[in-house]
């Protein structure tokens, strides 16, 4: 065995006790020190992990801002704009059903999964769609969350109210402008429009915004 190869095996070696050892006790470690000030914020969040692709950094900053919105007796509604599975949304549910303002919460998806990204996403959005990609707004099969399993894990696993959430199917400049609403927390993880066209980028951009981060 060369000192390449043995170079190679020890970094391969180390990759797998990071991800396999560090990584968890780490990110465990994270979670209990962010949700001490929340009863329950850990286990909703376990609850909550294998519905969401939202990392935990991201799960966090939510809670926290469904909490402070509560909190600060804010007015206005939690949106979520690219669903899922409904782990990210479904956490901020189950807090606003238990908050005294009994705020709404919006869902906005197609529960089918992204759209066809155009050229203008480049060669690694094409590959990602299996090379179909001519801005049509149908499904590529990716990222698909249904609709079904969204409604379970809200009604069923995390008993939240069907009078708090508002559901809304299609796509976003289908669903969006017919809704309206004041916002308290604005969660948006999907694809975005390209100006006001039908065309669409496919890259997943995540992003949240709050009146209770700007107050």
């Amino acid at each position: 065995m060369t000192a390449g190869t043995d170079g190679t095996a020890i970094r391969s070696l180390y990759r797998h006790f990071y991800w396999s050892v560090l990584h968890p006790l780490r990110e465990d470690w994270t979670l209990y020190a962010r949700t001490r000030s929340y009863p329950g914020g850990r286990r909703l969040i376990k609850t909550v992990q294998p519905y969401t692709m939202v990392g935990l950094p991201r799960l966090l900053n939510a809670l926290d801002l469904a909490h402070a919105v509560e909190k600060e007796e804010m007015r206005g509604a939690l949106v979520e704009c690219g669903v899922f599975k409904g782990g990210c949304v479904g956490m901020m549910a189950r807090i606003a059903s238990d908050g005294a303002a009994k705020r709404k919460v919006w869902l906005f998806d197609s529960f089918e999964g992204l759209p066809e990204p155009t050229d203008l996403d480049g060669e690694k959005a094409t590959a990602y769609a299996d090379d179909h990609a001519r801005g049509e707004l149908r499904p590529i099969d990716r990222c698909v969350g249904l609709l079904g399993d969204v409604e379970r894990l809200l009604f069923e696993t995390l008993r939240v109210p069907r009078e708090v959430i508002e559901i809304r199917k299609g796509w976003f400049q289908d669903t969006l402008p017919s809704a309206r609403s004041e916002m308290a927390v604005s969660r948006s993880c999907a694809s975005t429009a390209t100006g006001t066209s039908r065309r669409r980028r496919a890259s997943r951009t995540c992003t949240t915004t709050s009146s209770a981060a700007a107050s």
